[in-house]
């Protein structure tokens, strides 16, 4: 990952926090303008909760910025609270965002029917409340609302259904210049991209557990992470080779 695509998550996390701190200002606004006896009291406490673990969710991201675990909780939390909100096409979008952070965290692939319904069955819930706080009307019409976002997603992927595959083929290796790794420390990386672990590279190169860690240390800042668990999240299943003069 280079410099400019770590620049632009960072300034995502930079301005996510900057809105979040805006959404927890509003809640709490509402909190006190809102009557206790009004219906959607208990949905201000829900407001609040959310809005206040995206902020420091994005305040982590900071620090970590690639960190898609993150992305995931935040976008799935935010989501479910527009979606009892009433915000059915931001959190449908959330939703749908947090689905693909999952999945390219290699969380989907052992099985997945049953990961994909625990996935659904929260946001789910959240649209089924609105039943109960604006009547089955306005709930079939926040699922029609779903489901036209669905078809505008269908065609845009259709659209760029080329351009999203180059962009996964070009993800697929990563080049570093010779000057900064060996060989084998090249094979290091695309193993660990791989899921193997420090134990398994000792010993296939005969050297020991602790050394290989070191090393890790100075390779995930050559190629832009801070550490394993943001290196898997940005590289997983990757290959490693020299940069071509």
């Amino acid at each position: 990952m280079d410099s400019n695509e770590r620049k632009g998550w960072f300034m995502l996390a930079v301005g996510g926090a900057v809105f979040m701190g805006m959404c927890i200002a509003v809640s709490i606004i509402q909190y006190f303008v809102n009557k206790i006896s009004s219906p959607m009291f208990i949905q201000k406490y829900v407001a609040i909760f959310i809005n206040l673990v995206s902020f420091f969710g994005f305040v982590a991201l900071i620090f970590y910025p690639t960190n898609f675990n993150i992305h995931f909780i935040i976008f799935y939390i935010y989501g479910i609270g527009n979606l009892l909100d009433s915000g059915n096409i931001l959190g449908a979008l959330c939703i749908f965002v947090a689905t693909l952070f999952f999945k390219r965290l290699g969380h989907i692939r052992k099985h997945r029917s049953i990961k994909i319904i625990l996935l659904l069955a929260p946001p789910t819930a959240a649209l089924l409340s609105q039943i109960h706080t604006h009547g089955a009307v306005y709930f079939l019409v926040s699922v029609f609302h779903i489901v036209g976002l669905g078809v505008v997603i269908g065609v845009l992927y259709l659209f760029f259904y080329k351009q999203i595959n180059s962009i996964q083929i070009v993800r697929t290796s990563v080049e570093i210049p010779e000057n900064e790794c060996t060989v084998e420390e090249l094979e290091w990386l695309s193993m660990l991209a791989k899921g193997e672990k420090y134990i398994s590279i000792s010993k296939k190169f005969n050297i020991s557990e602790s050394k290989v860690k070191q090393r890790m240390l100075e390779l995930y800042k050559i190629v832009g992470v801070h550490d394993k668990m943001e290196f898997m999240t940005a590289y997983r299943s990757c290959q490693f080779r020299h940069k071509k003069d």
